[in-house]
Formats: C-alpha cells, structure tokens, sequence
C-alpha cells in the first residue's frame, strides 16, 4: 500500500494545496516578502482572492511578475519531488527574475488554471 505524503515538499509542514504553497509556507513567504514591489498573497484570505486581485489591478507588468514569481515556485517544488533537489528562496526569487518570456505566453501557460480552479 502506498501511502501519499501531503506535506509541503518546500518547507515540510503543512498540507500542501494552493493556500499554503503560496501563502503560508515558510520557503514561499521568504520569497514574496523579498520581493518589494509585489502584494503579498499572505494577505489575502485564499490564493484566489489574490489572483483575481493581481487581475483586476490591470497592470499588467504585476501581473506578469506574479505569475512569474508563482511559475518559479511551483518548478523548485516539483524540482524538491522529482528531482531531489534543494531549493532555496533566494534561488526561486532569482530564477522568477531571469525568466523572459511575453505575456501572452505567459497567460497561456496560466489560463487554464484560471479556467479550472482548483480546490
């Protein structure tokens, strides 16, 4: 019988789902609280609340450097579990940084996350 470990595979508390990967766990506050300019989703009551807030703002460099900054997370998580690899805020803070891609790629890789929330 296999047996699902739930735990945050960033920081090792935790049940890992939407919420806590990118608002309360310890590796990922470290990350949004070094990035000034960015809102924190940890100040928002749910992960959707924040993203439909990112939305609405309509700036679209926020936008893109939130989604960048979440797209670099969710890669060091699956880094930790598939690869066996350690990770580190700064390094998930630096990889968002020297990512380049447009926008319109960008959203595409993140709509169907908006089109099928997950709960």
């Amino acid at each position: 019988m296999n047996i699902i470990d739930s735990s945050c595979a960033l920081c090792g508390s935790g049940v890992e789902d939407l919420n806590h990967l990118f608002s309360s766990c310890t590796t990922t506050t470290v990350v949004w609280n070094s990035i000034n300019h960015l809102p924190n989703p940890s100040s928002f009551s749910n992960f959707e609340d924040w993203l439909v807030s990112i939305f609405q703002g309509g700036q679209s460099h926020t936008i893109e450097d939130n989604l960048l900054v979440c797209w670099q997370i969710c890669k060091a998580r699956n880094n930790v579990i598939f690869r066996c690899a350690q990770v580190t805020p700064p390094a998930i803070v630096h990889a968002a940084a020297a990512t380049e891609i447009s926008p319109p790629a960008l959203l595409e890789i993140w709509r169907p996350l908006m089109d099928s929330p997950c709960s």
